[in-house]
């Protein structure tokens, strides 16, 4: 029986140190536990704390830093991160690592189109947290980055790069934002090229840091059991480490290009491909509708994809749907894998059933099971101290009304079959959409 693949989308880079004070509870999520509080510390941070009563306090930091900043040159937000941790004059990229191991802290970073996050989680001990905090802060803020430790970063970022090329699923979501953008905001890699990363310089990370990591260009997610008044003072430690100046202005609207079709050649006997139209920006009133349309159209095993192409035609291995909504408008993806041979079945066969959708929308028992199943997929994202953190920072960056966690629920709840159906086709144009096919050459 063929295994539903399943796609790791996110990569973590940053110190992966054991946690000294394992986190042993669990916070059950319902739709009155988040309770969040919310202030601007004094240097422009917009802070958002939720008071959670077990051992770990967990920080995400975000900021408008991601690969759309890259400008000319591409990899350059990614390095730039990956930087944070390593040594400057005071301190040996060993001396970062060993600091938070002996404060039983873990600190992790990640750089994606939109944004640069950083998180740090921390036992709930006094000594433990200033410790944590003191070797946070002097990694972000004001200071200098040493050649040597560029040139290993560079090192591995050029290695990532080179992997990345052998899997054929990332070769096909990098060459499909290529078709669907042009490359100044979402059209390139976050990571770069070899090429482009290869020309970093320590003065051109110094520069980007200086530019865009700044108070006001950042969002900050505190999660823990504290006092507001130990809220307030850690978003004061961590706000004023950062640079001063005004946040990045907003990028322009991502330029689209028109419909492509791509094949890619790959020594593989499997043909991985993605169909993909324009979708939503992440703030979009309609992503209620949406969530559950895109779930009921190719969000599990019995989904309208799922049985329509692979259990009742056999012509993948797995398919699925989703939207990507970003800070500007993200795409929209059908996702599959199939045998060379039935590549051109297995892509007719989607698209017919994606327009039967469009014009249709689902019925009222999909749209009972569907409304279940996000709004439990939705309180079980509440469920620990860095999760809540990234939920909370998240909407803090992608401008999400304030009420959004707390009004969720109701909100899906209310939808009916027809807002799905009208949503679908407002924004799906079946005859817009691009295609990546990557697999062997004979293709047809």
């Amino acid at each position: 029986m063929l295994k539903k693949l399943i796609e790791n989308k996110r990569n973590i880079y940053g110190c992966r140190i054991i946690l000294a004070l394992l986190l042993s509870s669990t916070i059950m999520a319902s739709e009155s536990s988040i309770t969040i509080e919310r202030w601007q510390s004094k240097s422009g941070t917009e802070v958002a704390f939720n008071k959670v009563a077990n051992k770990i306090v967990a920080i995400k930091l975000i900021l408008d830093a991601g690969s759309a900043r890259d400008g000319a040159n591409f990899g350059i937000a990614n390095v730039t991160n990956a930087m944070l941790e390593t040594g400057s004059d005071d301190m040996s990229s060993n001396d970062v690592a060993r600091n938070f191991a002996a404060a039983g802290a873990i600190y992790s970073s990640y750089t994606g189109k939109d944004s640069a996050t950083i998180s740090l989680k921390m036992p709930h001990e006094e000594q433990l947290m200033n410790k944590s905090l003191a070797n946070l802060t002097s990694i972000i803020g004001k200071r200098d980055f040493i050649e040597e430790e560029l040139t290993r970063i560079r090192r591995q970022v050029t290695q990532g790069i080179k992997i990345i090329a052998q899997d054929p699923k990332k070769v096909a979501f990098s060459s499909l934002f290529k078709i669907l953008y042009e490359p100044d905001i979402y059209g390139h890699d976050t990571n770069g090229t070899v090429e482009s990363v290869t020309q970093i310089t320590k003065e051109m990370v110094a520069q980007f840091h200086q530019q865009y990591y700044r108070a006001k260009n950042a969002k900050l997610a505190i999660v823990g059991d504290l006092t507001l008044e130990q809220a307030q003072e850690i978003s004061e430690k961590i706000s004023n480490a950062l640079m001063p100046g005004d946040a990045a202005p907003k990028l322009s609207a991502a330029i689209t290009k028109e419909p492509t079709d791509l094949k890619v050649a790959f020594p593989s006997s499997q043909t991985t491909f993605l169909l993909a139209t324009s979708g939503i920006t992440a703030n979009n009133s309609d992503s209620y509708p949406l969530s559950l349309a895109r779930y009921i159209l190719g969000g599990g095993m019995d989904s309208l994809l799922f049985d329509s192409v692979r259990e009742k035609q056999g012509l993948v291995y797995y398919i699925s749907s989703y939207f990507i909504p970003m800070k500007l408008t993200g795409p929209f993806i059908i996702s599959s894998q199939t045998s060379a041979k039935n590549y051109d079945k297995a892509k007719d066969s989607a698209l017919e059933t994606l327009a039967k959708f469009i014009k249709n929308g689902p019925n009222e028992q999909q749209l009972v099971k569907a409304k279940n199943v996000i709004v439990a997929n939705f309180y079980e994202k509440l469920t620990n101290n860095e999760s809540i953190a990234a939920n909370l920072v998240w909407q803090m960056f992608y401008d999400i009304e304030d009420n959004y966690f707390s009004t969720f629920k109701e909100r899906i709840e209310s939808l009916s079959t027809d807002d799905l159906r009208i949503a679908m086709q407002k924004y799906v144009k079946i005859d817009n959409f691009s295609t990546v096919a990557v697999g062997p050459k004979n293709d047809s």
